[in-house]
């Protein structure tokens, strides 16, 4: 049941997000396909990293970091500053900061999930991912980032949230 409720729950949030038409709902359906398979911690932190920190986090960000709305772009970096930290935020940040002013076309990108191995011990886990990603700008329409079916190896930190704890993308490689 809990699978379900958060499939239903990740599908709804990721249908908010201002991508597009049913081809990005297609996506992030098989996306959250590929989390199902996976149990216990393992579930958890691919449905963190799908969700939370892509479609929620770097997807807006991506989108409205340059954006000439300057409360528009502290939101999207306040949230995308929960969700990635250290290196994995430098990553990201640098990679934006070169894009031109304004807001960006995002679209859904596209994972699969290779493997993914959790260690509470160490409040640490491991993603091992294929990512397609597109941005381009909303202006004229030309492409400022793009990757396709690029490996990653994602680490991720368990740390405490509000209430309980919450897993957070530390580095990328």
């Amino acid at each position: 049941m809990r699978k379900v409720l958060c499939a239903v729950t990740m599908t709804g949030a990721a249908l908010a997000l201002p991508l597009g038409g049913g081809a990005a709902q297609a996506s992030v359906t098989d996306t959250l396909r590929a989390c199902l398979r996976y149990e216990g911690r393992a579930y958890e932190v691919c449905t963190a990293y799908v969700g939370n920190s892509s479609l929620l986090a770097l997807v807006p960000y991506y989108k409205w970091a340059n954006s000439s709305n300057p409360a528009r772009a502290v939101a999207v970096t306040n949230r995308l500053r929960s969700r990635y930290y250290g290196a994995a935020r430098r990553l990201i940040a640098g990679r934006v900061n070169g894009w031109p002013a304004g807001e960006n076309k995002v679209s859904i990108p596209l994972f699969t999930i290779l493997s993914v191995s959790s260690d509470l011990e160490h409040n640490r886990a491991i993603l091992r991912t294929r990512e397609t990603w597109r941005v381009r700008t909303k202006s004229n329409g030309r492409t400022i980032y793009r990757e396709i079916g690029r490996p990653h190896r994602i680490t991720m930190k368990r740390v405490q949230g509000l209430v309980l704890h919450k897993w957070v993308v530390s580095a990328i490689r």
